[in-house]
């Protein structure tokens, strides 16, 4: 499935909220209910949570594709728990289309980088 190929499309997730906040319940809501399930499936991958405290500030995704730079950022206030695993999935087949993607080897979650070569 997808969610368990996250790390060959896209290098970093950030999820930027206050969880206090209502237009930020959706998002929280998947944090809370598929924080680990994802982290799991993706062990080298970067889930990174940042909480602000300004209860106006609005919920963002924001998906780092690769080394350069190339960055996708989505305003989800008031988006649905399901609104937001659409959006990861969305986002890991923008990262499967972008060029500067390179694919990545099943071992690289594990190890970070390829560490032996194949015998010839």
């Amino acid at each position: 499935p997808w969610r368990a190929r996250l790390s060959q499309s896209v290098r970093e997730f950030r999820f930027l909220l206050n969880p206090r906040a209502p237009q930020s319940a959706g998002l929280t809501a998947f944090i809370t209910n598929n924080y680990q399930f994802f982290k799991t499936l993706n062990p080298g991958m970067n889930f990174l949570v940042r909480e602000y405290p300004d209860a106006t500030f609005k919920p963002t995704v924001e998906a780092e594709y690769d080394d350069f730079g190339e960055e996708h950022s989505v305003d989800v206030s008031g988006f649905s728990e399901k609104q937001i695993f659409d959006l990861m999935r969305e986002m890991h087949e923008i990262g499967l289309k972008s060029p500067h993607t390179r694919p990545r080897q099943p071992l690289d979650d594990i190890v970070g980088e390829r560490l032996f070569k194949p015998a010839n």
